[in-house]
């Protein structure tokens, strides 16, 4: 796999020599593009629909099927199942939903309450889906395998492995809000993609490094003295030192350190945010800082 200039992707860091001359497989990975950015804008169905799109493109090319010639979902799908009959674990009841869901939004249109089966569907069937025929046709794989490095930049690959491992979690529990899984990830995408979104003078002030310090330190210190039991640790999202201030449970002298959690948690830096009904998600981003400040008050 290898970069051209010519090419121009915004999540990925590698693909084919040969994409241009695989034009559904250059379309498919732009419309992954497009799919991601509707996910860091809350369009889940969109997001949901265009994804879909991808597979089918992604499909086309694998099977070397002729841009002038028509083909459906479920006659692309059959045919990537005789060409690699185990290429994917997801069987035909998962995929006839994802393409009667998908009809049903083109045709139909969505609302609101599409939102949690729309990134359902695309974390637990599309993504996979999508990632084993990558894998078997291009040994090109979206996320990263114990012998095959993804597709994706490492920023990107990141946050949607998180984006599996969070769906893995809400999936067994009832009514769940599956946007959630996908929470870090849109939150990373628009912080890179920040600049896209601001006039030149709020562009020149986010540029302003000695400005920004003073902003988040003084953010820093309004929320310490909010949140009086809290523990500083490295941001999930953006990465910077100290940033992602958490509120801890109250504490008290006579509490176990198995009882400490963390409450909610706020980046000074770049906002993210974890509301009380994420502390699952905030105890799980900071595991490893968490456990190092635990081993800290047991050490002192």
């Amino acid at each position: 796999m290898t970069k051209k200039s010519n090419v121009n992707l915004l999540f990925f860091r590698a693909w084919p020599d040969t994409i241009e001359s695989r034009a559904p497989l250059l379309s498919a990975l732009q419309k992954i593009d497009t799919s991601f950015l509707m996910v860091s804008q809350h369009r889940f169905p969109d997001a949901f629909t265009t994804f879909v799109s991808a597979l089918e493109s992604a499909l086309k090319a694998g099977l070397n099927t002729s841009t002038e010639k028509r083909a459906d979902f479920k006659t692309l799908l059959d045919a990537a199942h005789k060409m690699h009959p185990n290429f994917t674990s997801i069987d035909s009841s998962q995929t006839r939903l994802l393409r009667d869901t998908r009809n049903t939004f083109e045709h139909f249109g969505f609302s609101p309450k599409d939102d949690s089966q729309s990134a359902r569907l695309l974390l637990e069937i599309g993504v996979q889906l999508l990632d084993d025929w990558l894998s078997q046709a291009f040994a090109l794989p979206l996320l990263d395998r114990s012998e095959k490095n993804g597709c994706l930049d490492w920023e990107t690959g990141k946050h949607l492995r998180y984006s599996m491992r969070f769906f893995a979690k809400q999936a067994k529990e009832h009514e769940a809000n599956f946007t959630h899984s996908v929470y870090t990830l849109g939150h990373s995408i628009r912080w890179r993609c920040r600049h896209s979104y601001m006039s030149d003078w709020e562009s020149e002030l986010a540029n302003d490094w000695s400005a920004q310090a003073d902003l988040s330190h003084h953010k820093k210190e309004q929320l310490q003295r909010l949140w009086l039991d809290h523990w500083n640790f490295d941001c999930p999202v953006c990465g910077e030192y100290e940033a992602f201030v958490c509120k801890l449970g109250d504490l008290c002298e006579d509490l176990q350190l198995e009882d400490i959690v963390i409450k909610e948690g706020l980046c000074v830096n770049c906002d993210f945010t974890l509301s009380p009904a994420l502390s699952w998600m905030a105890q799980d981003l900071c595991s490893d800082q968490f456990e190092d400040a635990l081993r800290g008050l047991t050490n002192a």
